[in-house]
């Protein structure tokens, strides 16, 4: 759609411009009906009788004569002419000659050009919707009433709706009517939709503009009525989030800008232009068993080769055209290079050249813009790179080059990837694809503005971890506040739990759960693993003797605004203690947010998620808030990244993309691969923790959430223990037993210790490099776990029953 968006908006434009007409002369034909129709007679009526008798004439001829006369006497004058006074004796006859002629003309002509201009209206809205953009009259009707909501709720109409508990109005003061004036006069509202390069489904942006005051007083108090206009913005338009306040144009204009998903139909000339995917066939391999190592067919991702190979020649002569531009302008400020072959990427084009040697020193910002003006683009960077002058110019959108995401994945998975949390992120501008493996990151911070291609970006690099894993190796977490963006989602067998929207009831306890859940995870690796450092060796343990492996766990939080706005005390307590334990019990938190602000991007969140992913943003303070330095600024969107892992030099690439269809496909696909997994009733063990750390008894079973485990998990359950209450039934003192640490047998801490020996005998051939035997036989270690239980109250055979079937549900769950 992006191709028909300059059109869109000369067609917006005619038809913002056609209406205001239309409005004035629906205005005048109004009056005209009133005047000429309705209210003809009574009108005529009136005149006749007021001026018929030609009496104002009269009357005004006598007080010229007076006053003539006293003159002429006084002061010898000329007496004045009395001839120019009009005569109002066939006023009532010219009245109804207007009215039934001229004056029914001109209704009769403005009604046939108002009929001509709704056609021409209709016509502009036609070719609007034609070129892509969505439902454009319902967005202009709505931009309207938008625009009136706002000067409503910051209180710059004409009437005056301030006023305290006593109904007192508020006195404004002259300066305060002036900004109100300038708010009416200069506030402007543009609504579209459309499909956004790069994105699944159609997205409904809002675009609020306001130009600064003449005067330093004026843009002061406009200031003042603004401040807050980002949150009313949200209660105006029930919950979409919009950015904090940006400028642009030398910040002559303050601008707020918000987007929504929206489900709506592309008019048929569009979907014929769209192109189609191609459609993966589920049932066939292709030859020498390519997709027999990934989870679903990598073809769900591709993008039509034929387009690929057209960009790519487009791209290729834009790169070759600014190439001589280039080389003359560099020589024509003093510096002598030698250039090198240009690489041509997805969406930039990266200019090399040799050492260079000038007699007056250019720096990269000077040379950055004296090169904008003379390609007349922006958005060029200049960085040097090994004693090179590197020159990026960014790729106009018609002629950027789609990111084909099963070739990028297959360039990385087909080699031996084992890291379930390797992810794809696009393609670099060296045409190598960028991938990292978030286990290393050890959390994530994603931020960019509205447009950027964030929400479609994170998709496709969360679909890329699926490609070669399985659901016992990795769980996934989504935590989608706007509840539309990741609905394909719920179908997945990664999920650790549903995908959660509300933050107070599912967020929060989720995140806490999280850490209850770290915290039993290290117990794990201390007493029944001997003391592993990490998920790594502990897997690596639990292989060697045959135990369950525990999958990592990636969390990824879609707006992390919307949770620190609602909730931020409650939840930087567990981002903290994730941030910095986390990453040992495979646990990795990717948050992402449009408003990099401070208020949102705390010093908390910075400090504990180094890794850090931009996207386009509004200027360079959002690009250092960020990755602390510039260049997020000058991104094009869309998809265009800078990655900057665990706080190194930032990455350039470009993010692939991929559709809700192929969402659908790819989640299908794995559904019939994979079963659902049993989901863990987290609220009722963070309410049972809660409990037992404020000393109180916690009721499982009057709980909601053990009420609401499901059939399929009671099932599973009875069947696990069936064996081990028939066992335990069978001798009284098996029941009972409860060993302490201290309790242990000669043999028991023997074994304990030769386990602990091995396992640093296999940490010391790993950083050696040897090979390390895990065929022959280890010894195994019986511990007892019901060490760990004390049972204070000498509860009967039944209760122990009952509380040995509840310890093994909570396991079950928890792992």
């Amino acid at each position: 759609m992006a191709s028909g968006k300059e059109g869109a908006d000369n067609y917006a434009l005619a038809s913002r411009i056609i209406y205001r007409i239309l409005f004035v002369i629906a205005i005048c034909i109004a009056l005209m009906f009133v005047v000429f129709v309705l209210l003809k007679k009574l009108l005529i009526g009136i005149v006749s009788v007021l001026f018929d008798g030609d009496y104002e004439h009269k009357v005004v001829a006598w007080v010229v004569n007076l006053f003539g006369n006293m003159f002429h006497d006084a002061f010898g004058l000329n007496k004045p002419s009395t001839e120019w006074i009009p005569h109002t004796d066939k006023w009532s006859d010219k009245l109804t000659y207007a009215t039934e002629n001229s004056g029914m003309s001109l209704l009769t002509f403005l009604f046939i050009a108002f009929i001509v201009l709704v056609i021409v209206y209709i016509v502009t809205i036609i070719m609007r919707h034609h070129k892509g953009e969505m439902a454009p009259f319902l967005n202009d009707i709505e931009s309207r009433r938008m625009r009136r909501a706002i000067i409503r709720k910051i209180d710059a109409g004409y009437i005056n709706r301030s006023g305290d508990d006593r109904g007192n109005k508020k006195k404004y003061s002259k300066l305060d009517k002036k900004v109100q004036r300038h708010i009416r006069r200069r506030l402007k509202v543009k609504i579209n939709t459309n499909i956004p390069k790069g994105y699944p489904m159609p997205v409904k942006q809002y675009h609020i503009r306001l130009r600064r005051g003449r005067t330093t007083k004026i843009t002061n108090k406009i200031l003042n009525y603004i401040k807050d206009l980002h949150t009313e913005l949200t209660d105006i338009t029930n919950g979409i989030s919009f950015d904090q306040m940006k400028t642009e144009r030398n910040n002559r204009y303050y601008i707020f800008e918000g987007s929504q998903e929206k489900e709506l139909k592309e008019a048929p000339s569009v979907v014929k232009k769209r192109e189609e995917m191609t459609q993966a066939d589920n049932g066939t391999i292709e030859s020498g068993g390519r997709n027999d190592i990934y989870t679903f067919p990598l073809e769900i991702l591709s993008e039509d080769k034929d387009k690929i190979a057209k960009q790519r020649r487009k791209a290729k002569q834009f790169a070759d055209d600014n190439q001589g531009t280039i080389d003359m302008h560099l020589a024509s400020i003093g510096l002598q290079v030698e250039p090198k072959d240009p690489e041509v990427g997805n969406s930039a084009i990266e200019y090399m050249y040799g050492t260079r040697f000038t007699t007056a020193t250019k720096s990269n910002d000077e040379i950055k813009e004296s090169l904008e003006k003379a390609l007349n683009i922006i958005g060029v960077t200049v960085y040097t790179k090994a004693k090179d002058l590197v020159i990026n110019v960014p790729i106009p959108e018609k002629k950027r080059i789609p990111v084909d995401g099963e070739e990028i994945i297959r360039k990385v998975f087909d080699n031996e990837v084992e890291d379930p949390t390797h992810a794809v992120l696009g393609q670099g501008i060296d045409n190598k694809p960028l991938d990292y493996p978030f286990s290393e990151a050890p959390h994530t911070l994603i931020a960019g503005t509205t447009g950027s291609g964030k929400s479609v970006l994170s998709k496709f690099f969360l679909i890329s971890m699926l490609a070669k894993t399985t659901p016992e190796e990795l769980r996934m977490q989504i935590i989608d506040p706007k509840y539309i963006d990741f609905v394909p989602f719920e179908k997945s067998p990664f999920n650790f739990s549903n995908v959660i929207t509300d933050i107070k009831n599912d967020a929060v306890p989720f995140m806490k759960y999280l850490v209850i859940l770290m915290e039993e995870r290290f117990k794990m690796f201390k007493e029944k693993a001997g003391g592993t450092e990490n998920l790594v060796e502990y897997n690596e343990w639990a292989v060697e003797n045959k135990e369950e492996k525990i999958p990592y766990i990636v969390v990824f939080i879609d707006e992390v605004a919307d949770m620190m706005n609602q909730v931020q005390d409650e939840i930087e307590e567990p981002i903290q203690r994730l941030g910095q334990k986390g990453r040992a019990a495979g646990i990795h938190l990717i948050m992402s947010t449009q408003r990099p602000s401070r208020e949102v991007i705390t010093g908390l969140i910075k400090a504990n998620l180094p890794t850090k992913l931009a996207l386009s943003v509004g200027s360079d303070v959002d690009s250092r808030i960020i990755l602390g330095t510039n260049g997020a600024e000058e991104l094009n969107g869309k998809g265009d990244m800078l990655f900057s892992p665990d706080g190194s030099i930032p990455q350039r690439a470009q993010g692939a993309n991929i559709t809700r269809k192929q969402l659908n496909a790819v989640f299908d696909a794995l559904s019939e691969k994979f079963e659902k997994p049993i989901y863990p009733d987290y609220h009722a063990k963070v309410a049972r923790e809660e409990a037992k750390e404020n000393g109180e008894e916690y009721d499982e079973e009057a709980s909601e959430g053990f009420a609401a485990v499901s059939s399929l998990q009671q099932s599973r359950l009875e069947v696990d223990n069936e064996n081990e209450l028939n066992q335990d039934s069978a001798s009284e003192e098996g029941i009972n037993r409860r060993k302490t640490e201290s309790e242990r047998t000669e043999s028991e801490k023997s074994k304990l210790q030769e386990a602990i020996t091995k396992r640093e005998e296999n940490k010391r051939k790993r950083q050696n490099g040897e090979e390390i035997n895990t065929q022959e036989e280890k010894p195994k270690i019986q511990i007892d776990t019901n060490a760990l239980i004390r049972d204070k109250d000498k509860q009967s055979n039944n209760e122990q029953i009952k509380e040995t079937k509840s310890k093994s549900t909570s396991e079950m769950l928890g792992l």
